[in-house]
């Protein structure tokens, strides 16, 4: 591992920092932060053994409900929130 002192370590985590203090790095975070809380619940019902197919697919439908309506719906209040 390389010291911390040295000099093109410390001009790649200013780099690092400049990057993720953009909006477009919030945005992106926020954005897979509410994608990935739509689709927990999906992913953690098909994780059981004891998921049937038709509970499977409503959880589906759901999500996918959900996630239309972000992208129809939702980026007014994703931007407030960046």
């Amino acid at each position: 591992m390389g010291n911390a002192n040295h000099p093109d370590d410390r001009v790649k985590a200013k780099g690092a920092l400049h990057g993720m203090q953009k909006f477009e790095f919030a945005f992106l975070l926020h954005l897979m932060k509410l994608i990935l809380g739509i689709t927990n619940a999906l992913h953690q019902a098909l994780q059981r053994r004891d998921q049937n197919i038709v509970n499977a697919m409503s959880l589906l439908g759901s999500a996918k409900r959900q996630l239309q309506m972000t992208r129809d719906q939702g980026w007014d209040s994703l931007i407030e929130n960046v």
